[in-house]
């Protein structure tokens, strides 16, 4: 749409005066010289739509604004401009007198590098089976891969494993890299992001880690409530977020949680998850199941009767990793033992994968089977003693409860003395810390699963 000069005018005068009643509220609630450093040079440029644009002196600006003040813009926003209300940043990059004109030229694009995406080529939209579980995230997905960068940004999908999330994702990312080939895009899981982090300070070579990142186009992280409790890791993070939201470089994230229950993470950085569109998927209902396995089979030259198929997708409702796996194994099943696949051999092959697989162990037995070893009572890893073969026992017992269990870092502190989540999470961190380097703990840890499996 083409505006006139006078409509022009007419959005410059309504941002100035919105600005104008924005720094009445942010004066209040920051120091005088905060204010005089980081807002008085911020010019407003244009008002359309509840979005207040506006240009920046600087990068430094930017950073300090999305870093440290946030919430005080978004409640200046909010109170001005109503719950709708958005900013949009641009950075000055000419002189003072194109700046006074609203000569604003577009930020200068990052210099490129080529690298290997990361990405599953058999992970697309077209094998990519919708249901009523996923419609909304797999339509988010679909219009973020059209336009990355531009639609729902940051997109942050989240569910329980096994669920579709990594294909829905890297998605995005195969169909970004069919339509856009000059653009840079790149998978990375959480915990291969923190290795990669922990190798570049071990090396000296943060600034060159980070220019990496800041030079993707379409950046893809799976599992990001693994950066909890990683504080220089989640600093880092935040900073390469922030570099490749303003040069309106798309943001995909994964997690098992949404945003808000993400615990261990920055408060600043939940904020930023949670800044553009969050969807879920959810658990498939039986046409779902159905459909995944029928999609499945006409990908390959098996032929499987359909009151096989139903039988599957009637029986196995945990997760699409486990649907998947069942006909996997009912194919190899008929393949070894050349039988033909009816309705008898996936009778059997159901029931021997319900009878291998294990129980979820509680925490009261963990906590039994942890303290009769080390010739401790349950009493002891509930109560208040800091000595360090009790405090050792408890803490192994607290790692077994979080890795066995799908009880949360709460519910497990309350379990053992009413203790807080931190403990708990401590607790986890510093066994699995202990384990890269400690032959006999890991027996031990070994040992000790094994004799909670039997109970």
């Amino acid at each position: 749409m083409h505006l006139t000069i006078m409509e022009k005018d007419i959005l410059l005068i309504n941002a100035r005066e919105a600005w104008k009643n924005c720094l009445n509220i942010i004066r209040s609630k920051v120091t005088e010289k905060g204010y005089r450093t980081w807002f008085e040079p911020i010019i407003p440029v244009g008002l359309e739509n509840d979005v207040l644009r506006l240009l920046l002196p600087n990068q430094a600006c930017y950073q300090q604004l999305e870093g440290h003040y946030v919430d005080i813009l978004a409640e200046a926003l909010t109170s001005v401009l109503g719950q709708n209300a958005k900013l949009e940043y641009q950075i000055e990059q000419n002189s003072k007198t194109e700046i006074h004109t609203q000569k604003i030229e577009p930020i200068k694009p990052l210099i490129k590098q080529t690298f290997d995406s990361n990405l599953n080529d058999e992970y697309t939209f077209d094998n990519f089976v919708e249901g009523d579980c996923n419609r909304m995230s797999k339509a988010a997905a679909m219009s973020i891969a059209e336009r990355p960068g531009v639609m729902y940004n940051p997109l942050l999908v989240f569910g329980e494993v096994g669920l579709g999330k990594t294909h829905l994702v890297q998605a995005i990312g195969n169909h970004v890299k069919h339509k856009y080939p000059e653009k840079n895009v790149y998978y990375i899981s959480s915990e291969k992001f923190i290795s990669q982090f922990v190798d570049a300070i071990r090396e000296n070579a943060v600034q060159s880690f980070n220019k990496f990142y800041e030079q993707i186009d379409v950046l893809i992280v799976d599992d990001v409530q693994f950066f909890s409790g990683k504080e220089k890791t989640q600093e880092n993070f935040f900073h390469i977020f922030n570099a490749l939201h303003i040069h309106k470089k798309a943001i995909i994230l994964t997690s098992d949680r949404p945003p808000k229950d993400l615990k261990g993470l920055e408060d600043r950085l939940v904020s930023r998850f949670s800044s553009g569109l969050t969807v879920d998927v959810q658990l498939p209902d039986y046409e779902t199941r159905l459909a995944i396995l029928e999609k499945k089979i006409t990908t390959g030259n098996e032929v499987v009767p359909h009151e096989v198929l139903q039988y599957i997708a009637q029986n196995v409702t945990t997760n699409i990793r486990e649907l998947e796996g069942c006909l996997i194994s009912l194919l190899a099943r008929s393949s070894l033992e050349k039988r033909t696949i009816d309705l008898a051999l996936a009778r059997e092959v159901l029931i021997n994968i319900t009878r291998n697989k294990p129980k979820e162990a509680s925490i009261e037995t963990i906590q039994i089977v942890v303290a009769q070893h080390f010739d401790l009572t349950v009493e002891d890893l509930n109560g208040v003693s800091r000595k360090k073969d009790i405090a050792t026992a408890r803490q192994i017992a607290m790692y077994l409860c979080k890795k066995l269990t799908q009880n949360s870092y709460k519910i497990i502190g309350s379990k053992f003395g009413n203790r807080d989540h931190s403990t708990v999470v401590h607790a986890f961190q510093t066994i699995e810390n202990l384990c890269k380097t400690d032959k006999k703990l890991k027996e031990t840890l070994s040992l000790l699963e094994v004799q909670i499996g039997q109970r």
